[in-house]
């Protein structure tokens, strides 16, 4: 069935967006409010909307005038909706008025007439018993502004037939959106189920004093290339909206979500984001948004780490002393095996000449930084008189703390050593230690060169000085770090994201949708750069399934799509770097 005719019962914001779209798109759309004042409103709303189109040079007067013949608004429910092919319910977010408008509509429809409701967060089987034929009957789930927003979740009820849903999947797809087809329900749908699993630690790491806003939406941006973090979005789509979300889980559930308090006391001050000027963010002065003074990180004068040493010829190590030696630190590369030090120079070499050739530096600025390069095979002479070691080595406890425990005999007192590892907390080594104060976490992201975000973890047993100069030395290197005041497994970047991702694997798992369609939500629904499994591409398949094979032996619990990974690594369907992962790159 093709829908070429469709009315949107609801004159508000979504309504009236949803059927303009439709229109634009070469489908006949009535919008249908009861209150003469919102019609006219409609009325006046897209004249002034359409003439902005022409103004900016998107659409022609003859597009404007096709795209409006279809365009229509009626105050009779029953003429707006006579001979449509589909009615998109767009009404008050109350399950009771939702009910009985749909009650109504079944008895004025044709009975082949589809159904389709727009709530935000109710299932369409709430109201199956609201239809003669509840099969014509699914979600349509718009995401606003819906004039904007390409994401539409389409979600098939167990009541739904498949021919409805194919059919209101087929309209997302005239209306030019990026519709994913929901196959079975849940609540909140995919977007926001996801969504939550993100939002919630969000918020945990910030109520437990982990970081502040401002350092967990660094995370998401420079470490997951999420185009807005959780309260960078918050300010965007207003404080108040997030409270009331809050409040209503609230005296639902009875459980106080995490920062409850601090949104409540935002309401009242009105601090709503945006819209008012100031939220998370301050936008007074700058429209992009500044951190309020009282969320600047500590800015006491640390010392200077001028000269480091880097355990660990690997990609991660060897890239991590370049960096620093570009930025203007003196940076000692260490290996135990000659032969990776031989690629470390052979590497060192070609990845300079490229930046010459791609004229990101001068001769003269390679020159400079290659003479604070260096390549050393005898640890003792690699850390002779560092301000700092960076531990880059194989992420293996007991190798980690052997290493540890050698270098605290042979490096200066006041040398701090700072470990590189990607999930374990520097705390773990503590006791390898005679001075723990001097010992942190500082993880850069993959490959650390290119990527911004850097995490300095302040243990128990780590001095602030030491924290401090950690993170000077990562702002020196030209990174976004965050200083993380508490330690929590897997820091707080992998935190955030295993709760997305362990959520988006769920969906996949259980049949809700594919793993294409979960990155479709986040990257379309929530602005993230990469969704999930594209992400999983660019890092490889195989370093995301020894993390879950890991999980599994320390649990006994065997992840989500644990079986589907471990068959890619065995058909070396690997991602990028093979060729093939959940997206074809051949």
């Amino acid at each position: 069935m093709e829908i070429k005719k469709i009315a949107v019962i609801g004159g508000g914001l979504m309504g009236r967006q949803i059927a303009l779209c439709a229109s634009i798109h070469g489908v006949d759309a009535t919008v249908y409010d009861l209150k003469p004042e919102v019609l006219e409103a409609v009325d006046k709303w897209e004249k002034e909307y359409m003439a902005g189109r022409i103004a900016k040079g998107r659409m022609t007067e003859a597009q404007v005038a096709e795209a409006e013949s279809r365009f229509h608004i009626v105050g009779d429910l029953a003429e707006a909706v006579k001979d449509v092919d589909c009615v998109i319910e767009a009404i008050i977010e109350v399950q009771e008025v939702k009910a009985s408008v749909i009650r109504q509509l079944d008895k004025l429809i044709r009975k082949d007439c589809i159904i389709a409701t727009n709530s935000s967060a109710m299932v369409s089987s709430l109201f199956a018993d609201c239809m003669e034929d509840p099969s014509r009957l699914c979600n349509m789930h718009f995401y606003n502004p819906a004039l904007v927003m390409k994401f539409v979740e389409v979600v098939q009820g167990p009541h739904t037939s498949t021919e409805t849903a194919q059919a209101v999947y087929d309209l997302a797809l005239k209306m030019e959106k990026k519709p994913i087809w929901q196959k079975k329900e849940i609540a909140g749908f995919a977007g926001n189920y996801l969504i939550g699993g993100l939002i919630e630690r969000a918020r945990y790491l910030v109520e437990n004093g982990y970081c502040t806003p401002q350092e967990v939406d660094t995370a998401q941006e420079y470490g997951f290339n999420h185009k807005m973090g959780t309260f960078r979005m918050n300010d965007l789509t207003g404080i108040d909206l997030g409270f009331t979300m809050m409040k209503t889980r609230y005296e639902r559930t009875g459980k106080k979500p995490d920062m409850y308090d601090v949104y409540e006391q935002m309401v009242k001050e009105n601090k709503l984001g945006r819209k008012t000027g100031i939220g998370f963010y301050d936008y007074r002065t700058n429209p992009n948004g500044e951190a309020p003074a009282s969320e600047v990180i500590d800015v006491t004068p640390y010392r200077d780490l001028n000269k480091i040493a880097v355990i660990g010829g690997g990609l991660m190590g060897r890239q991590i002393a370049l960096c620093a030696a570009i930025c203007g630190v003196d940076a000692t590369v260490y290996d135990l095996k000659p032969e990776v030090l031989e690629a470390v120079d052979k590497w060192e070499k070609e990845y300079m000449a490229g930046r010459i050739a791609k004229g990101r530096m001068t001769e003269a600025q390679v020159a400079e930084a290659e003479s604070r390069f260096h390549i050393v095979g005898d640890l003792e002479a690699a850390v002779k008189d560092v301000d700092c070691v960076i531990e880059a080595i194989i992420e293996v406890k007991d190798v980690k703390a052997s290493v540890i425990r050698q270098l605290d005999k042979l490096i200066r007192k006041d040398c701090i050593i700072a470990t590189n590892s990607s999930y374990m907390v520097s705390s773990l080594f503590a006791d390898c230690m005679e001075d723990p104060s001097r010992l942190c976490n500082m993880h850069f992201y993959n490959p650390a060169l290119v990527m911004k975000f850097v995490e300095v973890v302040q243990g128990p047993h780590t001095s602030t000085e030491t924290a401090g100069a950690i993170f000077k030395l990562a702002k020196r290197m030209g990174k976004m770090p965050i200083w993380q005041k508490k330690e929590i497994a897997g820091f707080a970047g992998n935190y955030l994201v295993a709760g997305l991702s362990q959520r988006a694997k769920y969906l996949v798992q259980n049949g809700y949708c594919t793993a294409q369609e979960v990155d479709t939500a986040l990257e379309f629904g929530f602005n993230h750069k990469m969704g999930v499994f594209r992400m999983n591409d660019l890092t490889g398949i195989d370093l995301s399934f020894t993390m879950m094979k890991a999980t599994y032996e320390r649990t006994g619990e065997k992840p989500d799509m644990y079986d589907i990974y471990e068959q890619m690594v065995k058909e070396n369907k690997l991602g990028r770097k093979t060729g093939h992962g959940f997206y074809d790159y051949v």
